[in-house]
């Protein structure tokens, strides 16, 4: 059965059913070869029919991402071993006040790190799932951005891929390398169920399989995170959503693309 020529997005394995054509913004984006302009296209006419969720949910998951350094900085300061020391000069006694940092403020650094570990796991496999959805042609809501999606693979990825950017890190571009090969990742795993290992691995060969066109796409993607972080990341609100829904379409795009007769 021939496809409606407004159908949102082809049908991927795990993906849900899609929502009838008259709520799709454009066609088919397979029905022309990749581009960086119907790539930027596509996004911002996503954006637009589905602003709320989209600005919504970054603006509340950009919060969430504040928690953990909280925890973490407030709560070392907080539980910091307080030493007063006496400095005698000629004729003069002054007391200077000294915080320094024990096994308390320790525990809470650790407790701040692991925080912000769950919570960047679940605004990844929430949010991505939201703009999935939007990709599978499907009506969002705010609470579409905060069901998580496959969270135990997604959180298991994010520790491994922090560990591999700080190895990679130790080469002066390592680590640069590292987020360029497995950006598709955790959107893999998101969409698909894909496992971490196999997220990343698939992730790879597509940037491989499509070097020039990842490049330029994770440029742009880049230059929009740089655009949202300006004016003290005000911006973010709207730009991440941009990017992630670029990121996807990209993701959709290559893997149609690969295994196409």
């Amino acid at each position: 059965m021939t496809q409606p020529p407004e159908q949102a997005y082809p049908a991927h394995v795990g993906a849900s059913e899609a929502q009838p054509a008259a709520y799709a913004v454009h066609p088919d984006p397979n029905a022309t070869p990749y581009s960086i302009a119907g790539a930027f296209s596509w996004s911002l006419g996503k954006f637009s029919a589905n602003a709320v969720g989209l600005v919504g949910g970054a603006l509340v998951h950009t919060l969430l991402q504040a928690i953990g350094p909280l925890i973490g900085v407030g709560g070392a300061f907080a539980l910091a071993d307080r030493v007063t020391v006496v400095e005698a000069g000629p004729g003069m006694v002054e007391e200077v006040g000294e915080a320094t940092l024990g096994a308390g403020s320790i525990a809470a650094i650790v407790v701040g790190a692991l925080v912000a570990l769950l919570l960047a796991a679940y605004s990844l496999s929430a949010y991505i799932g939201g703009v999935v959805d939007i990709a599978n042609g499907q009506l969002t809501t705010f609470g579409s951005f905060f069901r998580p999606r496959h969270y135990g693979s997604v959180l298991a990825a994010v520790l491994v891929l922090l560990i591999a950017i700080a190895l990679g890190s130790i080469v002066i571009v390592g680590g640069v390398i590292v987020v360029f090969l497995f950006w598709f990742a955790i959107p893999i795993i998101v969409d698909r169920g894909t496992g971490p290992l196999a997220a990343m691995k698939e992730s790879a060969e597509l940037v491989r399989a499509n070097f020039g066109e990842s490049l330029v796409t994770a440029l742009l993607v880049g230059m929009v995170w740089v655009v949202g972080n300006s004016a003290c990341g005000i911006f973010v609100i709207v730009t991440a959503p941009i990017a992630t829904l670029i990121a996807v379409f990209a993701l959709r795009r290559f893997a149609d693309q690969q295994i196409a007769p």
